[in-house]
């Protein structure tokens, strides 16, 4: 699913509230490439509830209701769901609602703006016979007006449904494994309601920006026995459409398009095999290849201030800059992976892993054309501007694991190293319009997104 707010107000786990969520799978260390497309920092699988089949042909009736309270904002939630069915056929519906304050601290010091408002509901129908279950979903989100503090602004609302469909079959010597999505997303932000409005100098600085996604995604996976395992052969892909424009409340000549018309795609295949290669020794190895492709329509700004602050000209080139570039940035991105798993007794457990993981630029660090916050949800205070030629990051990655347990107790530690290669971060610009209009805007420079290496390495432990 893709986020609707360019700042990430909305990260996909927030279309599913806690008390309507089943099960979530975290993979701790290299994730599996079947796992996704730019996997490269990790991945987690998240179930809603869908309810379950009957044993036999009797009706069954099934419910979860949750409900709580917190006092540090005044916050309530509760949570229904509900299922009824049989061995072949089920519907399930559910819905969330989750309310609070600004959370306050010694003394009753509020702290703005923390507050929030969600609801959020699902329907669904499930079908099953005979090694083969077909689900088909709606979700929808309705969120309110929640405060952002780190962000320049705070959610008006975000409203919209997500379409989804799965379905597994066992046939003889083979599996599918099928999931479709599609959403459509509108966001509403604003810097002046649950916030004092910015001031510069003497001047209100009232900002309203409006988003909106429409996105498409599918995935399809066959896995058969190969060797002393089984082998799974991917086709994954998703298309996503972006707009998002700022206006000012109290001035309608004030129009400022942050994304217009921004499309990204991405096409995968994939490969995975898992199995056992030794007594008590699993291996886990995959490769995928993906095809990423981003364009953007033109933009057009209008601003009346930066006529008053004498930035109209440097508005205008950055403006012409990027209108006649060459909007359209595509990538072949190529991931493998290989896990080896190896348990010494009961109780110990030793993994060792090698990857290659890619990350093509997002939207916001290629079509950022006027110095904005709107970054992704970086959240560092800092103006930044995109580049279009930016290329995908390459990580190389190691990580060593170690996991021994009793009945009573386990011990976890993990080692990791990555070397990333053209790693995404942003620099000091050398545009000189770019930097002046920040300098007017927030007292400092604009930053840049560039291609740089790093290194990122450390430990963790679970216990």
């Amino acid at each position: 699913w893709k986020q609707v707010g360019p700042n990430s107000m909305d990260p996909p786990l927030s279309h599913l509230p806690a008390a309507l969520t089943e099960s979530m799978q975290v993979h701790r260390g290299i994730a599996p490439v079947s796992t996704g497309i730019e996997s490269i920092g990790g991945s987690m699988k998240v179930e809603s509830k869908k309810g379950k089949f009957a044993e036999d042909d009797e009706i069954e009736w099934d419910g979860v209701f949750s409900s709580g309270y917190s006092t540090v904002d005044d916050g309530r939630f509760g949570g229904l769901f509900s299922s009824v069915a049989n061995k072949n056929h089920k519907l399930y519906a559910s819905g969330s609602r989750e309310q609070g304050n600004s959370y306050s601290y010694e003394n009753d010091k509020a702290v703005r703006s923390t507050q929030y408002d969600r609801d959020a509901y699902t329907v669904g129908y499930g079908y099953q016979r005979d090694g083969h279950e077909m689900n088909i979903g709606y979700s929808n989100n309705d969120t309110g007006h929640t405060g952002t503090p780190t962000l320049p602004m705070d959610i008006m609302y975000v409203r919209g449904g997500i379409n989804t469909f799965d379905y597994k079959g066992d046939f003889d010597g083979f599996s599918i494994d099928t999931n479709l999505y599609h959403q459509n997303m509108r966001h509403k932000m604003s810097n002046d309601t649950l916030r004092p409005v910015p001031m510069m100098g003497m001047m209100e600085m009232h900002r309203q920006a409006f988003a909106e996604v429409d996105g498409l995604g599918g995935k399809l996976a066959v896995t058969f026995p190969a060797l002393t395992g089984d082998f799974t052969l991917g086709l994954q892909g998703d298309t996503s459409n972006h707009d998002a424009f700022i206006v000012d409340p109290t001035n309608p000549v004030f129009f400022v398009d942050a994304f217009n018309g921004v499309e990204r795609d991405r096409y995968s295949i994939f490969g995975e095999w898992v199995g056992d290669v030794f007594e008590n020794t699993t291996l886990e190895m995959g490769a995928r290849y993906s095809y990423i492709v981003s364009d953007s329509g033109k933009v057009f700004g209008r601003n009346p201030g930066f006529v008053m602050m004498g930035l109209d000209d440097e508005a205008m080139r950055l403006n012409s800059a990027f209108n006649g570039s060459e909007h359209r940035v595509k990538d072949e991105n190529i991931d493998l992976a290989a896990v080896i798993r190896h348990s010494f007794t009961d109780n110990l457990e030793v993994e060792f892993g090698l990857a290659r993981k890619t990350r093509s630029p997002s939207y916001q660090e290629l079509y950022i054309w006027v110095p904005l916050e709107t970054t992704g949800g970086l959240a560092d205070g800092r103006n930044y501007i995109g580049n279009l030629k930016l290329n995908h990051e390459v990580s190389y990655q190691a990580e060593l694991g170690v996991e021994w347990h009793t009945a009573d107790f386990y011990l976890a530690p993990r080692f990791f190293y990555h070397h990333v290669e053209d790693y995404i971060q942003g620099i000091p610009s050398t545009n000189g319009d770019a930097n002046m209009m920040s300098m007017m805007t927030s007292g400092m420079g604009a930053l840049q997104f560039a291609n740089i290496d790093a290194q990122l390495y450390g430990f963790d432990v679970e216990g």
